[in-house]
């Protein structure tokens, strides 16, 4: 909640429910998203079912240590045979791209845009 969502619910281990709240200024651009964890390893990778319109998609992080820096990889793929990937990347690409950059400037400066770029409310 300190980077992604205004709001969570979570119950992290496969099979576990998970809930994301967003909330905004303008509370026409609220929205949740549910689902639910398929792979939970501690450190290393997270991945979790994501409904991304009417398309079921699995959103990945695999993290990977390298001396005293972390790389997380980042994959956000439709589970759906035939859907359009291409689409599906073009609709999230900014989105988690600025997530991911909200990510490192809160665990590398404790710095957290979502309000500032966003109007997104956080607690």
């Amino acid at each position: 909640m300190h980077w992604f969502p205004t709001r969570a619910e979570s119950d992290p281990r496969a099979g576990g429910k998970l809930k994301l709240v967003f909330e905004f200024t303008d509370p026409s651009q609220n929205g949740s998203q549910e689902g639910e964890y398929v792979e939970v390893l501690a450190n290393s990778m997270l991945s979790y079912t994501w409904n991304a319109k009417t398309v079921p998609t699995l959103v990945s992080f695999n993290l990977s240590e390298s001396g005293e820096e972390t790389t997380v990889e980042l994959d956000h793929a439709s589970l759906e045979e035939g859907a359009d990937g291409e689409k599906l990347r073009e609709d999230h690409a900014n989105q988690w791209g600025f997530f991911l950059m909200n990510l490192k400037g809160y665990l590398e400066a404790g710095t957290d845009m979502r309000k500032e770029k966003l109007n997104q409310l956080t607690h």
